[in-house]
């Protein structure tokens, strides 16, 4: 248990007085495994990465936890044995005398090693019910939703972070991408600002706020967050993916692909980027570009339903019918695989659709040029189109 001087540093620095508490912790050392380890987060979470280290290595540790995740803690700050590290910070968390915190360094290797379902599953059955106050462990918590793509949890996880401590950069981070990834763009540009204000510019909210603004059409905005990075020229491929959609938007079509080609340059599987290239390509007409494309990064575009309607389009607009028809049953195909097949409408469909479907099936008909497999849909499509 927290000493009373403990308890007070643990308060002000899970609410962001991190001055306050590192003045605090000075001016009392740690007497206990539980101070000391205190004082090793404190230390972490406050940005002096390298005294945390020093606590972990120098402090005469007395219980097995302590002992276990100290050497965890100084191994992943020092840049030892990873491996080693993870195996005794899961052998801390799973101690039920370790403190919360204990489980956070446990996340935040797990997080580390790139292995995400084991986290997941580690909170699922260890952290229903998630302790309020715990900034570190939900903060790392948040991470870990949104790297396996649990946005409602993730909101869950940052909201409750962000509820002792509004100025959390991690956790204004989460938030922004969960609530993008939600649909609701304009909260999510708030965070990403927010969190660009209280760390300017950095990356990760950087980045958020050029997908906030390219969804919101302010592609001159999306422009300016780009500019403010410190080397432009020293960025992640998503820059790149998001500045093709900027230069897209303000018609600045040779960027758009320079750009996109740089974000693969970076990342040979980037769908987002080849997609990207297939719709430029396809509506330009450009066929020999689309082919070279497809030739060069087959994966990708063979593998994405979205490349290779482009593909068939391209097709289409050349009078290939057969062509386009064969890469349609390919997209398909794709889509089967994955489950997604029956997620790519709306259901029940939406009246003008189903009208329009089923006229066009009708006059294809009528010109003799409706298929089998045309004849079944039009005898689906009747009786709704006769309501």
């Amino acid at each position: 248990m927290l000493s009373k001087p403990y308890l007070e540093i643990k308060r002000l620095r899970s609410t962001g007085n991190c001055a306050g508490a590192i003045a605090k912790l000075t001016a009392s050392p740690p007497a206990s495994d539980e101070d000391a380890f205190e004082a090793a987060v404190c230390l972490l979470v406050c940005g002096q990465a390298e005294n945390a280290a020093h606590v972990c290595q120098t402090f005469p540790w007395k219980k097995e936890w302590a002992r276990q995740v100290a050497q965890a803690t100084g191994d992943m700050l020092l840049g030892g044995n990873d491996a080693r590290a993870l195996s005794l910070a899961r052998t801390a968390a799973a101690n039920p005398e370790a403190p919360h915190d204990a489980s956070a360094i446990y996340l935040l290797l797990l997080q580390k090693a790139g292995l995400i379902e084991e986290a997941e599953t580690y909170i699922g059955a260890r952290w229903e019910d998630p302790p309020m106050g715990e900034t570190l462990l939900l903060t790392m918590m948040a991470e870990i939703a949104v790297a396996a793509k649990s946005w409602r949890l993730a909101y869950r996880y940052a909201c409750a972070v962000l509820a002792s401590d509004p100025d959390d950069y991690r956790a204004l981070v989460a938030l922004s991408v969960s609530n993008y990834e939600d649909g609701n763009f304009h909260e999510s540009l708030g965070n990403a600002r927010r969190a660009n204000a209280l760390n300017p510019g950095s990356h990760s909210a950087l980045l958020q706020i050029m997908r906030c603004q390219n969804r919101l059409g302010d592609h001159y905005a999306a422009l300016a967050a780009y500019e403010k990075l410190p080397d432009p020229n020293a960025v992640e491929p998503d820059f790149y993916v998001e500045l093709g959609k900027t230069c897209t938007g303000l018609e600045h079509r040779a960027q758009a692909i320079a750009a996109y080609h740089k974000a693969l340059a970076l990342d040979p599987g980037l769908t987002e980027a080849t997609r990207a290239l297939a719709q430029i390509h396809a509506m330009a007409g450009e066929t020999a570009e689309l082919e070279a494309l497809a030739t060069k990064y087959k994966t990708q575009v063979h593998g994405d339903v979205d490349s290779l309607y482009w593909c068939a389009l391209e097709s289409l607009n050349r009078g290939k019918i057969d062509e386009a028809g064969g890469i349609f049953l390919e997209s398909l195909a794709v889509s089967e695989a994955r489950g997604e097949a029956y997620d790519v409408l709306a259901w029940p469909v939406a009246e003008p659709r189903l009208r329009h479907d089923y006229e066009q099936l009708e006059l294809l008909q009528k010109r003799g040029k409706l298929n089998a497999a045309g004849r079944d849909a039009l005898k689906v499509l009747a009786p709704y189109y006769a309501k």
